[in-house]
């Protein structure tokens, strides 16, 4: 463990007036032989208050990025690292928020672990001494790639029904399972879920549909999709998701590409409803537009040509047949096939790939009003003839068709 200790940490220590302790992901993962694909998360402990932390990472060079109170946590900084410092204490919880109603410090490491999810992340490990402290046993679970409560399961997922979902995500991506007193209690606590806010929904069913990425577990994404499923959470999160449609989009989800299993997941749900259930989900616009369309496309198509349909689908063309293949949708086979051909053949996907743009037609002399209809006409003629697709060739169409003739504005 001292090999991958960061050296900013092994020079805190030395400051700390108390043993420094690193906990949680990094020592599990340690320890489970496990080395996430893009950096580890610090977090790190101590039996000192906050503001003695404080201090204490001042003199050595840390500065504090942000402060949390009523957790008694700090974020640390130091040559570009982030740390997570949380004081030990201990946590009483009220009507199954995901925060605590209150909250005691401690130096009783005991307790502050059994306030904690789940007993493989309840390992620590003295930065200065160079030695693990396991409370709880956690080592065995992590030998035996298993998460068990650190409290009794009906109060720990009661508490913090979050911790449904990080169960879940966890058991994805470390490939660990559930012990066999999680399940029932999870299922007891499933229905405080919907109280949970869109943000930590979010949060955590990403990590989910990423599992497999973050250790290279291979079938991360179905092994927490499926434990979501077994204790019954999914018709919590997603109002619909429920019988045949909650099988299909399980299956979507574990079948179509990383980037696309949100759209997967929610696409059973149908266009109109799939946009409600991203509702309130902090995700940026362009991604939830992006999602929703992609759904769309692969719903209905056009119900024209294969082949002007997929050229306005444009470079989301090949997700789109992605997402209908994930879908087991019938006209998957017959996109991905026509795809291919028009890739083949040189068709322009979208009217950013043609030879020409708006500016070119106008000073041709199509009328303003015309320049969209116009570029349309020739996206579509380039797709029964991708050579056409030529500067001049564009022009002199567009020209013929739109400045005068029989499509002309006057």
């Amino acid at each position: 463990m001292k090999d991958i200790i960061p050296e900013q940490l092994s020079s805190l220590a030395q400051v700390f007036p108390v043993p420094l302790y690193a906990v949680g992901g990094a020592v599990r993962d340690h320890i489970a032989g496990l080395k996430p694909l893009r950096g580890r998360d610090w977090d790190i402990c101590a039996p000192l208050p906050p503001e003695a932390a404080k201090a204490a990472a001042a003199s050595g060079g840390f500065s504090v990025e942000a402060e949390y109170p009523l957790t008694c946590s700090l974020v640390l900084r130091c040559e570009g690292l982030r740390f997570q410092f949380t004081s030990f204490r201990t946590d009483s919880y009220g009507a199954g928020g995901h925060s605590p109603a209150s909250v005691r410090l401690t130096d009783d490491i005991r307790l502050d672990a059994a306030r904690r999810d789940f007993k493989c992340n309840a390992v620590y490990y003295d930065i200065l001494r160079g030695q693990y402290a396991d409370p709880l046993n956690g080592r065995a679970d992590i030998s035996d790639r298993l998460l068990s409560p650190c409290a009794p399961p009906e109060a720990l997922f009661a508490d913090d029904p979050v911790r449904i979902l990080r169960m879940a995500r966890l058991c994805g991506e470390l490939g660990f399972s559930p012990s066999a007193d999680c399940l029932p209690a999870a299922r007891g606590a499933a229905g405080r879920l919907k109280h949970i806010s869109r943000a930590w929904v979010y949060k955590e069913l990403s990590g989910m549909l990423s599992a497999d990425e973050k250790y290279g577990v291979a079938g991360g994404c179905a092994r927490a999709l499926g434990i979501l499923c077994d204790v019954g959470a999914m018709p919590y999160l997603f109002n619909g998701l429920s019988g045949d449609a909650l099988d299909a989009a399980v299956r979507a989800a574990s079948a179509a590409p990383a980037g696309l299993r949100l759209a997967a997941l929610i696409a059973p749900l149908g266009a109109e409803e799939a946009g409600n259930a991203l509702a309130g989900m902090p995700m940026p616009a362009r991604v939830r537009e992006r999602t929703l369309r992609l759904i769309a496309l692969a719903e209905c198509g056009d119900g024209g040509s294969v082949r002007t349909f997929l050229q306005r689908c444009g470079g989301d063309a090949p997700d789109v047949v992605d997402l209908a293949s994930a879908l087991s949708l019938s006209r998957a086979e017959e996109w991905r096939e026509e795809l291919a051909a028009m890739r083949a053949a040189g068709v322009p996907f979208g009217i950013s790939r043609l030879a020409v743009g708006g500016g070119d037609l106008a000073a041709a002399g199509v009328p303003a009003a015309s320049i969209g209809a116009a570029l349309a006409h020739l996206l579509k003629e380039c797709a029964a003839q991708p050579s056409l697709n030529e500067r001049d060739t564009l022009i002199a169409l567009a020209v013929r068709r739109f400045a005068g003739g029989k499509d002309g504005v006057k």
